[in-house]
């Protein structure tokens, strides 16, 4: 289905001798012409996924006076949704794959300086005029607007424009209103005391409001229990009675390495920028949010986020708490060995040595429990890395990335927005259910699972419930994750006998409610699974948005009366929108 919007229509009828003036008839002509035979015509001609913009479409058309009528609308009609397919196809249009491909056009457009497409942003709501003042403020204005979309458009824009692009233009108060704002948008809550000082820290080191810091990060509160802030608005995501000591130190050292690992963090480390100590914690709140955003809901937030943010600039590296780092992932350890660890006060805290990158040991260490690499396979230091932020430097000019529009400049994408099938689509009905299955809070506050980053948590519930493969694209967006994303199941190590019987009770308690809602009866989880979760779809994945797309034949009343097929919107503690259409 197309949607088009026109703003002017407007026709230049030559006036002809004898002839009375055919203005008013012509108006009439193309009112007829615009509605539903241009629907028609639009239907005939579709175009591909996504928002178009046209600035100005011109066309001669025919008009035979003693024909007129609605044959000649039906022409008319035709004419136009030829021309405008014509000229979107031929690169006349500006095309944007998605709301959050125009939002990172913005930001990186904005971070180099042009603002050629004001006027599609301005169709788009993204600015109310043109712009005017520092080009942070219409950035941030714009990610405002579109809360849920303002990192993934943020992410997308460092690769086309640079991290120290974007990092010019927004400068120290502009990444920290962004990172409280992914805060926000990710946990439902406030932005914590920790985060709101880092505006004081900006200013200079070891500052936040005038007040001297110790900018060591605690791995956990000083022999206390979890702080209250450990509180997600739905529930208590860990016991509140719960001891601090039981918090192990392998388990914040992994989830703080896979955050290093992220695509987010590798590009602020190859930028080789020296921000004020605030900047670097509202990088690593962003890192955090990309990679693992459910651990913003976690008591541990202010500790990985510091550590995080130390490993973040130039030397840092990928915190690797080892002194033989490679080893630690061979052993496919879970709990430190003493020489991991070191004590302040006896309290235990995270040793993070700083080492060059040339100086890292060689093979992943990215979580403890993660397997090795293979011996013999290429094994790269983090800065030699390939990623989607280029090589190392290529990023950090402005204007030089690995997308570039018109010009060799900065532009959306042109890539068509792929779809992958899936005989499982409707596993991502489960999300209608999740705040009545506790999910996320249940499973964030079993310790039997406290080691496992969600998405393979959830990837295990899926592969639980269902026959399909591990790469089966519903399972890795249900897990909120990308196609290309390798499957949790196989990157990570097998689950042991109480990971399996955690995933056994969330997976039933998710289904039981699940089915109590679409048919009346917890007991009814077969033919849940078999009519509800076996649908066949079609999974359009990107970065903070999932669209899953059913046949219109396959409507089943009793799904939508139980409001299972009503679209999840966006889902915090996953870090996407989530939308269900039929076609």
């Amino acid at each position: 289905m197309t949607t088009l919007s026109i703003g002017r229509l407007t026709a230049t009828v030559p006036r002809l001798p004898g002839e009375p003036d055919l203005g008013p008839q012509v108006e009439g002509m193309l009112v007829g012409a615009t509605g539903r035979p241009l629907d028609r015509a639009l239907d005939a001609r579709p175009l591909p996924a996504g928002h178009w913009f046209l600035r100005r479409l011109d066309l001669r058309l025919a008009l035979d006076l003693r024909r007129a009528g609605p044959g000649t609308e039906q022409q008319w009609a035709d004419a136009v949704a030829l021309a405008l397919h014509e000229a979107m196809l031929s690169g006349q249009a500006l095309h944007y794959s998605s709301e959050c491909d125009a939002l990172a056009d913005l930001v990186a457009s904005a971070a180099v300086g042009r603002w050629d497409n004001e006027w599609a942003w301005r169709e788009l709501g993204l600015v109310d005029g043109p712009v005017s003042g520092p080009a942070a403020r219409a950035v941030l204005a714009a990610c405002g607007r579109c809360p849920e979309l303002a990192l993934p458009a943020t992410i997308t824009a460092i690769r086309r424009a640079g991290t120290g692009a974007v990092h010019r233009m927004l400068d120290s108060p502009g990444w920290l209103e962004l990172a409280r704002l992914v805060y926000q948008v990710h946990t439902g809550r406030p932005a914590p005391a920790w985060l709101a000082a880092a505006t004081g820290e900006a200013a200079g080191p070891g500052t936040a409001g005038g007040v001297t810091t110790d900018s060591r990060p605690e791995l956990v509160p000083p022999g206390g229990l979890v702080p209250s802030d450990g509180l997600a608005p739905s529930g208590s995501l860990i016991s509140p009675g719960r001891r601090a000591s039981e918090v192990e130190a392998s388990e914040i050292a992994g989830r703080i390495a896979r955050v290093a690992d992220g695509e987010l963090a590798r590009g602020f480390r190859r930028a080789r920028l020296r921000p004020a100590p605030g900047v670097t914690l509202a990088w690593a709140v962003l890192a955090v949010a990309e990679t693992e955003p459910v651990l913003l809901l976690l008591p541990v937030a202010e500790s990985v986020a510091r550590q995080l943010a130390a490993a973040l600039l130039p030397g840092g590296g990928p915190p690797h708490w080892a002194a033989g780092g490679a080893a630690v992932a061979r052993n496919a350890m879970t709990r430190p060995s003493r020489d991991m660890m070191g004590t302040d006060s006896g309290r235990p805290l995270l040793a993070a040595p700083s080492l060059a990158p040339d100086a890292m040991p060689t093979g992943e260490t990215v979580a403890p429990d993660r397997p090795a690499r293979p011996a013999g396979s290429d094994a790269r230091t983090d800065d030699a890395r390939p990623g989607p932020f280029g090589t190392p430097g290529q990023s950090d000019t402005p204007g030089q990335s690995d997308t570039l529009g018109p010009f060799g400049m900065p532009g959306p994408s042109d890539e068509p927005r792929a779809g992958r099938p899936s005989e499982w689509a409707g596993l991502l009905h489960l999300y209608q259910t999740a705040a009545e299955a506790d999910v996320p809070a249940a499973v964030l506050a079993d310790d039997a699972l406290s080691a496992r980053p969600l998405a393979w948590v959830l990837h295990s519930i899926a592969g639980s419930l269902v026959p399909a493969a591990p790469d089966d694209p519903a399972l890795l967006a249900f897990a909120g994750l990308l196609p290309a994303d390798e499957p949790p199941s196989l990157a990570w190590r097998p689950a042991g006998p109480a990971e399996l019987d955690s995933i056994a009770r969330h997976a039933r308690r998710w289904l039981t409610v699940t089915a109590l809602r679409l048919l009346g009866d917890g007991d009814a989880t077969a033919q849940t699974t078999e009519r509800l979760l076996h649908r066949s779809g079609i999974i359009f994945a990107e970065r903070g948005w999932v669209d899953v797309q059913m046949p219109l034949n396959t409507v089943d009343i009793d799904i939508r009366r139980a409001g299972l097929d009503i679209d999840p919107g966006w889902l915090g503690w996953l870090g996407s929108v989530v939308r269900f259409c039929y076609v």
